[in-house]
């Protein structure tokens, strides 16, 4: 899901000088740039992506069925990260004082506690902690940095997460395609690999045929030994006369057309079968790519939010990055 990049626009400041004098939660640049870096396209793995593997997708599979989950798991996790930053950006500009504003925080992670614990897997005892930690806080900025601990882990659980995806969900989704793909195609694909063999086999007949002709004794006795003539009516006698020269080059011949004739009737069934392998191929690129891209943007993010509860003043830049770096991916990979 496409989320829109945003203005904001506020009488009051997002960037709240603290008791030190010189330290910033700068809020606005942060939230500004997550919306625009995260929450691109999403991760999907659907059936109506295909034209020629469609009839053969199964969504229910458990090797597909269990991939989609888990990108939709992955795209949940991001639109969280961007829910929870237009959330901090919303606490960071109430006309209310900071210790009302660490109340909401606070309560905001508390709201958090469940997803990143089904999720990602972060400890209730960690969230617990951090909780218990924010709502000792005084300022914001405090807040934040109390905070960081469960955002550095959940960051850390995402990459994890996403390996995942990539190196076993992936991989099992397009094994279990292909197999479906040759098990669908198998009559038809083991009979085009015959006539292959056979029209190798019929080239070298005429071959031979035509070295015999120009003079090469032994290339009869070749022929005959190679089987090429399936009519066991047809003979090869040791010195054949023109015409039956003639009976074994128009048999060859015969086997020829019959050969071109199957090769055009099953012309459509090989172009499915090779279709449907290289839209599984596309569609693994395509959500490598994804993948590679959230793993960017997540640990980005991670580090955005660190350098806003250190009081840098462009935490956002970060982000801008991590946006450079995902559209960089994506022309690589033509996707």
């Amino acid at each position: 899901m496409c989320i829109a990049p945003f203005v904001f626009v506020t009488g009051c400041t997002t960037v709240n000088e603290n008791l030190f004098g010189h330290e910033y939660e700068n809020v606005l640049p942060f939230a500004e740039q997550t919306v625009k870096s995260i929450g691109g396209d999403k991760l999907d793995f659907q059936a109506r992506e295909f034209a020629y593997l469609r009839v053969l997708y199964d969504q229910d599979a458990s090797p597909i069925s269990e991939l989609s989950e888990q990108l939709q798991l992955a795209d949940s996790f991001r639109s969280g990260i961007v829910r929870y930053s237009v959330e901090l950006l919303r606490i960071a500009e109430m006309n209310m004082s900071e210790e009302e504003q660490v109340r909401e925080y606070a309560d905001t992670f508390e709201t958090m506690r469940q997803s990143g614990h089904d999720r990602l897997q972060v400890s209730q005892e960690q969230f617990d902690t951090a909780i218990a930690g924010i709502r000792a806080q005084t300022t914001l900025l405090g807040a934040l940095r109390t905070a960081q601990p469960v955002i550095d882990q959940a960051g850390e659980n995402f990459d994890d997460f996403v390996r995942q995806i990539a190196d076993v969900s992936l991989v099992a989704a397009v094994n279990y395609l292909d197999t479906a793909i040759e098990d669908h195609f198998e009559i038809f694909m083991n009979y085009n690999r015959i006539m292959v063999v056979r029209r190798d086999e019929i080239l070298a007949g005429l071959t031979l045929l035509r070295d015999y002709r120009l003079g090469d004794s032994s290339a009869l006795d070749r022929l005959r030994d190679a089987n090429i003539i399936l009519n066991k009516e047809i003979e090869i006698p040791a010195s054949p006369t023109e015409a039956q020269l003639k009976t074994i080059e128009d048999y060859l011949l015969a086997e020829t057309r019959r050969d071109r004739e199957l090769v055009s009737y099953m012309a459509d069934d090989v172009t499915a079968y090779l279709q449907a392998h290289a839209e599984v191929e596309r569609e693994e690129a395509e959500i490598l790519a994804g993948l590679s891209v959230a793993r960017l943007q997540v640990v980005a993010w991670t580090r955005a939010h660190q350098a806003m509860a250190q009081g840098v003043k462009d935490p956002g830049n970060w982000l801008d990055l991590a946006l450079q770096a995902a559209e960089k991916t994506k022309r690589i990979l033509a996707f």
